[in-house]
């Protein structure tokens, strides 16, 4: 796995929890084994469909890219084993 845009630390911790968690590291859409993470993607959340609210609510994600084909999975950074933030 080839890695960017994180803090050091917070890399590792997020590299670890991926590597203790995630199963099998296949692409699921091209069943690969080559991936990047990239960090801090946020998305922003509203209780409100079509909604934008700047400053609103937001989910604090990472994003693993195949180096294959594209595919990205977005790993949300705040759920851990204890429910507190994991980076």
């Amino acid at each position: 796995m080839v890695h960017m845009a994180l803090d050091p630390t917070a890399e590792q911790k997020l590299i670890a929890r991926i590597n203790e968690k995630w199963t099998t590291k296949k692409c699921p859409m091209c069943e690969q084994n080559k991936w990047i993470v990239h960090g801090h993607v946020t998305i922003s959340l509203s209780d409100q469909q079509g909604a934008v609210e700047l400053g609103g609510k937001h989910l604090p994600c990472a994003a693993v890219i195949c180096l294959n084909c594209g595919y990205t999975a977005l790993i949300n950074l705040l759920i851990k084993d204890s429910g507190t933030s994991n980076v």
